[in-house]
């Protein structure tokens, strides 16, 4: 059984989807969700705005969260495709505490493999 989050946090494609999941099959709680906010992209280094929308969970055994962003602009432009989009990263780290590593690895290989997607 999962005991713990240390920390995490990443860019995901769907941003209700990575909710439900991290909400429905990892118990965390959801503590906000953001819809699509446009703001200026200066601290990203970009001369024009950007648009996101994000959410951020909670971990009930602590203290620790999760937050979710998926870029909706900009989007990467044709011919670039030697470049993953941002959307495309997902999670940049993730630790998690438990008592059962194998019993835990099962229940999120399942998982996965209910949404379609193949284990590793």
């Amino acid at each position: 059984m999962i005991t713990g989050l240390a920390h995490t946090g990443g860019c995901v494609p769907d941003c209700e989807a990575a909710v439900a999941y991290y909400r429905d099959v990892m118990g965390l709680d959801v503590l906000r969700v953001v819809g699509a906010v446009r703001q200026s992209g200066a601290l990203y280094g970009l001369d024009r705005d950007v648009e996101c929308s994000s959410a951020m969970l909670r971990d009930r055994g602590s203290k620790f969260m999760v937050e979710l962003v998926e870029w909706i602009d900009p989007v990467p432009a044709p011919g670039t495709d030697r470049v993953r989009r941002a959307n495309d990263i997902g999670l940049f780290r993730m630790a998690w505490s438990t008592n059962d590593c194998h019993g835990d690895e099962a229940i999120v290989r399942a998982a996965r493999e209910a949404a379609g997607e193949k284990s590793k």
